[in-house]
């Protein structure tokens, strides 16, 4: 009688028994697999073990080009375990997907994949199995660059930064590198200055006056554009959607934009190379920092400014003047009976929520907020940003429609959202990580109509990688780029991407890995995963 199989696995390492998701190996030369339950030692004391090279033909094949020269051993205290090695002790290949097959006694074969990582060298963030090819793409976002030291987000990473971007200079293999969204950061600004900053001379632009104080930086990535071969791209963010075209291209002018068309504020991008990926900020879904074009503002110039933009204004101003006296604001009673009331005061509630550790020294009714910008020209209180209750009504004077049912439909509409998600959802996901990642799963894997395999967001600043099954039955890999603020609470900080499709030739697997980058110069592996795509 055949005994089921419960567990096939590496030991310290999982394999995974699909092909389209490979386990991501770094480079070795030797393998320890456990058969798991439901063999014994007889049943293993001379298995037939395969290890093949799998190669592409215009389609994915599962053939092998040859049958890697392997040992076979038994492993010293595990009755179930077989340790499967390169007869010249010689690594597996680095950027190839591998099959191992073992052929037991009356069993069926076991059959599992694995693909061998890159080492990404830290001198010169160069790869030496790739040669003198330019192949990777590199991709980073959420820098914060900004105006003013006394309150930029990024101060103490701009060193480690300019070195970052000196070394994809000299890197033999870089194709690409993008920044994806939140580059300057005209948010983070407290409340109590002007909204356009210390310096209000009209002849300098907001980028100007980043640059100015960002002058290291921004000649790093200057120089980077310079490089032959490299294409620098520039997709847009929430807190630089107010930063057109015009003003990049003084700051930056041989980068390439991506912008939505005769949209503002967004951009979505396909590098070179990966036709089945996609990279964008992050915050089109996001019901507090997609750009909104049906805010009323109080000038006749047209707004896209999302109420985001004053929540950051508010917890700037805690940040830098902290209060003498901590209060917080009263919970908002929630509304129910009518839909759109129901609404409003939960989108109360979620402002309150993520204020909440943000206590500043003026009253709920002060008029402290300095505009000037995105066509607001007043000063705002707390009172006229989060709506609050009035003689038992909930009141405020800026967005107050923004959960209608219509109007969330219409600025989703306006913003190129694929698949409309509810104004419920998008509100109770606004300050959650989780709920950015989300969305590459609705906008992208789960959609039909997309060819989408690989998704970079940056946004919410939490670096990981996660995999969804698509649409069509193969899978999806997720990554968040994270960002390059000084103090990321938990997370890791001065963190990157590196996309690196399949070599030149037969070879079958893409890779996607995410990394630190160290004061140091030295560079961790945070997560990485490899993938295979038809052609």
């Amino acid at each position: 009688m055949q005994i089921p199989v419960t567990k096939k696995t590496i030991v310290n390492v999982s394999l995974s028994g699909n092909k389209y998701k490979p386990v991501t190996l770094a480079p070795t030369n030797s393998l320890i697999v456990d058969l798991g339950v439901g063999y014994d030692s007889s049943m293993i004391a001379k298995p037939t073990v395969e290890v093949t090279r799998l190669v592409n033909n215009g389609t994915w094949t599962g053939k092998s080009t040859q049958n890697e020269n392997i040992i076979v051993d038994n492993v010293a205290g595990f009755q179930t375990a077989i340790k499967i090695s390169t007869q010249s002790d010689a690594n597996f290949e680095e950027g190839e997907e591998y099959m191992i097959t073992v052929i037991l006694q009356k069993q069926e074969p076991l059959i599992s994949y694995f693909a061998i990582n890159y080492t990404l060298n830290a001198t010169d963030l160069s790869i030496a199995a790739l040669g003198n090819n330019r192949k990777m793409v590199v991709c980073i976002s959420d820098i914060h660059l900004g105006q003013d030291d006394l309150y930029t987000e990024c101060k103490l990473n701009r060193g480690p930064l300019v070195a970052f971007l000196n070394k994809l200079s000299h890197s033999a293999n870089l194709k690409e590198f993008i920044v994806a969204g939140d580059l300057i950061d005209e948010w983070f600004i407290p409340g109590s200055s002007d909204g356009r900053g210390k310096n209000t001379d009209e002849g300098i632009c907001f980028a100007e006056k980043v640059k100015n104080n960002n002058s290291e930086e921004f000649k790093a990535l200057n120089d980077l554009c310079q490089v032959k071969n490299v294409t620098v791209t520039y997709v847009p963010g929430n807190h630089d959607l107010l930063i057109d075209e015009k003003q990049i291209s003084k700051v930056l002018p041989n980068i390439k934009q991506v912008r939505d068309a005769e949209k503002e504020g967004l951009g979505a991008y396909t590098p070179l190379d990966f036709p089945d990926a996609i990279i964008e900020h992050g915050h089109r879904w996001n019901i507090f920092c997609a750009p909104y074009k049906v805010s009323k503002p109080d000038s006749e110039e047209d707004s896209i400014l999302p109420p985001g933009y004053f929540f950051t204004r508010i917890a700037v101003e805690s940040l830098v003047y902290p209060p003498l006296h901590k209060h917080s604001l009263s919970d908002t009673e929630i509304q129910y009976g009518n839909e759109d009331a129901f609404m409003f005061s939960l989108y109360s509630r979620v402002w309150k929520s993520v204020l909440k550790n943000f206590s500043v020294d003026h009253a709920d009714d002060e008029k402290f907020i300095k505009t000037n910008i995105g066509g607001f020209t007043k000063q705002y209180s707390i009172n006229d940003l989060i709506p609050h209750l009035e003689q038992g009504k909930l009141k405020c004077t800026t967005y107050t429609t923004i959960t209608d049912k219509e109007e969330w439909a219409y600025r989703q509409q306006c913003n190129n959202v694929a698949i409309s998600i509810p104004a419920m959802d998008a509100l109770l996901q606004s300050d959650n990580a989780e709920g950015t990642d989300a969305m590459s799963d609705v906008q992208f894997f789960s959609n039909p109509k997309s060819n989408k395999r690989i998704v970079v967001f940056g946004h919410s600043h939490v670096p990981r990688i996660l995999t969804y099954p698509t649409h069509d039955r193969k899978i999806g890999v997720y990554v968040n780029s994270g960002t390059w603020i000084d103090n990321n609470k938990s997370f890791p900080t001065m963190t990157f991407v590196v996309l690196i499709p399949p070599k030149p030739g037969e070879s079958i697997p893409m890779f996607v890995n995410l990394y630190q980058y160290l004061p140091t110069g030295d560079i961790v592996l945070i997560d990485s995963q490899a993938t295979t795509r038809e052609y």
